[in-house]
């Protein structure tokens, strides 16, 4: 079971963090007056590889709607997509030393360093986030972090 953490009971859209199960949910930095809801596993694999978005709650749950397609349209835009990913976690590896994904978090941002840009073909069929989990390589998105 996943969940969707949200910080304004009056704006359950207003969510600002995801987590993957239980251990990720209590592992992860968030008010007391925060809003839990539960959501399906796909549903978290689709927020977190970005094929789904969150459109609208019911009252009691989430709905979600497919993403228009995204691509990576070049290595220059990936390389830039990169920077913007290794500043988001660079405040994570900075202040979390003992939070239990530290080691995974430090291997995807070395992965990232050192990937090679012509192994892929551009324009790709899908985000980085959805190229990553189709080719079994470990991710994170800031969403899922303290």
């Amino acid at each position: 079971m996943a969940y969707v953490i949200c910080e304004d009971s009056n704006d359950l859209m207003k969510f600002y963090k995801i987590a993957a199960d239980d251990n990720a949910k209590n592992n992860l930095n968030f008010i007391d007056s925060a809003i839990i809801k539960t959501i399906s596993d796909d549903d978290f694999n689709s927020l977190r590889n970005g094929t789904k978005e969150i459109t609208s709650y019911d009252g009691n749950n989430y709905i979600f709607s497919n993403r228009e397609s995204s691509s990576i349209l070049s290595e220059e835009f990936l390389r830039e997509y990169h920077s913007f990913i290794l500043n988001s976690l660079k405040n994570y590896l900075d202040n979390f030393s003992n939070h239990y994904l530290y080691n995974n978090v430090s291997n995807y941002v070395n992965l990232i360093k050192t990937f090679d840009y012509s192994s892929i073909t551009y324009p790709t069929n899908g985000t980085w986030e959805k190229y990553c989990e189709d080719n079994n390589i470990d991710y994170f998105v800031a969403l899922q972090l303290p």
